[in-house]
């Protein structure tokens, strides 16, 4: 990646954040990170049709009055008493869009625990057991192919809400399956696979859009600690579960998700529509209005300016039918933007971490550091609980204060020191307990590494680079990678 300054502090654009292509606004994030195309030329593969509006035909803001005719909703009068201060109302939306997060990574970490106990009750076969996970993984295609098509057609919230619906119901029918038959098993899994393949890149997408510049890399973040939070409940729950006496231990494993999945489900009625999103649709009354209840009146009046600036192209861009926004993200323009997303979504699998903290309770039994197989499991918590904490660390101390390009620059460092030390220590013939320890630490360190690097910047990035025209379905197609 080409640096944009040689300082930490390097002042960068990120076009793709803008509402159009071919206006000369942008984003500015203060770092040190590679200046990404503004899709300037992508205008060329519109219709030039479409009828401008004028400034005279919007709703405008005088002072502390708000002209924008919109009525406001129970749902929204509610969510104003309850958080009268736009920067808690944020921090509240973000958060409850980052439950599709946990809901990603709970499901992902759960399988492992849960499959030991299925294959006791229902006598499974390789085959079966391969079927289990396997569906979850062809549903998470399905669900990331698709998910850039329903994000542009129904929203960034109406998506949440549809598939997180699916998660729960997915869910329920796993949990409540009988044990004489598979079939409702492989139902289940499939419709959890197809929600999440859309739950992580539309929470990432929406959190976006709804940031302001300064806290958008914290706030993005989010979704990637909730992620690994869901992963570490996880691996806490196949333990406590493998360790207690309940019967059919397996349904707990599943029928928790329903919890987070449930209060996400309620409390997402308290949350507002995209303001980009709709200003994309030509609705910038109701992009006016949410702009009022998430920012203050200075910077709702400066991102409503550049709303309107836009505006005469949304029109156009609302027209696009699914190959012109396929032609338009593989043109030259988009070039740049989508091999950065794509190769970091790649990578983020390629380095090897997910790998190394799926068979963590292997490594550390392996290490010869604690010799019964409860110990192992047990000991195997330390690296997913400092990965909660590093992803912490990196959300809300660095990812906005040295930048994207340093954090990635300073994780792969630490990750590939450490993959080498544990790669000697674990083919070291020596059975010291010097050896064991250097490779707990180093599983831990290359962990934390992954933390504050690939694991909340590449969604990050890919939520960043794309233009509003082609975001929802480029990072579709960047997710997809991800399977």
């Amino acid at each position: 990646m080409s640096s944009a300054g040689d300082g930490i502090n390097g002042s960068v654009k990120y076009h793709g954040l803008g509402l159009e292509n071919g206006t000369n606004h942008s984003i500015t994030l203060s770092e040190s990170t590679s200046t990404l195309p503004d899709a300037s030329d992508s205008a060329s593969l519109l219709s030039n049709t479409s009828s401008k509006q004028t400034e005279d035909s919007l709703p405008t803001l005088h002072g502390d009055a708000l002209s924008t005719g919109v009525k406001e909703s129970f749902f929204d009068a509610l969510g104003r008493r309850i958080f009268p201060n736009p920067i808690i109302f944020m921090w509240f939306v973000s958060a409850f869009a980052a439950i599709s997060g946990f809901l990603f990574g709970y499901d992902i970490g759960i399988i492992a625990g849960a499959l030991l106990m299925m294959k006791e009750a229902f006598s499974l076969t390789k085959g079966q057991e391969e079927a289990v996970v396997s569906l979850v993984l062809v549903g998470s295609i399905v669900g990331s192919l698709g998910a850039g098509i329903l994000n542009d057609k129904l929203g960034r919230w109406k998506s949440i809400l549809i598939s997180n619906l699916a998660f729960f119901i997915g869910s329920g029918v796993i949990t409540f399956s009988p044990t004489d038959t598979l079939v409702l098993i492989y139902i289940g899994r499939l419709i959890v696979g197809l929600a999440i393949g859309v739950l992580p890149l539309t929470s990432t997408l929406y959190i976006a859009e709804l940031s302001e510049p300064k806290r958008r890399g914290t706030m993005v973040s989010i979704n990637e600690v909730c992620i690994v939070l869901g992963i570490f409940v996880s691996f806490v729950a196949n333990w406590l579960l493998a360790r207690s006496n309940i019967s059919d231990a397996w349904r707990w494993s599943f029928g928790l998700s329903l919890i987070p999945s449930l209060v996400q489900l309620a409390g997402s009625f308290l949350l507002p529509l995209s303001p980009r999103w709709l200003a994309h649709k030509g609705r910038l009354s109701e992009a006016l209005a949410i702009l009022r209840r998430i920012r203050n009146e200075t910077d709702a009046q400066i991102e409503y300016e550049e709303i309107v600036s836009s505006s005469q192209r949304a029109a156009q861009q609302n027209s696009l039918t699914i190959i012109q926004s396929l032609k338009l993200l593989f043109s030259p323009t988009m070039r740049r933007s989508l091999i950065t997303s794509v190769s970091l979504t790649f990578l983020q699998q390629a380095v090897g971490q997910p790998t190394v903290l799926l068979y963590s309770a292997r490594i550390v039994q392996m290490a010869q550091v604690f010799s019964d197989i409860s110990s192992a499991l047990f000991a195997s918590l330390l690296p997913g609980s400092i990965k909660v904490v590093a992803t912490v660390v990196s959300a809300f101390f660095l990812v906005d204060k040295i930048g994207r390009r340093w954090s990635l620059l300073v994780g792969c460092g630490v990750m590939g020191i450490t993959l080498f030390s544990l790669g000697l220590a674990l083919n070291s013939e020596s059975s010291s307990t010097a050896v064991g320890w250097v490779a707990l630490i180093s599983l831990t360190l290359c962990i934390a590494g992954y933390a504050i690097s690939f694991g909340p910047i590449s969604w990050l990035i890919m939520a960043e680079v794309y233009p509003q025209s082609v975001r929802a379905i480029g990072m579709s197609v960047s997710v997809t990678v991800n399977w």
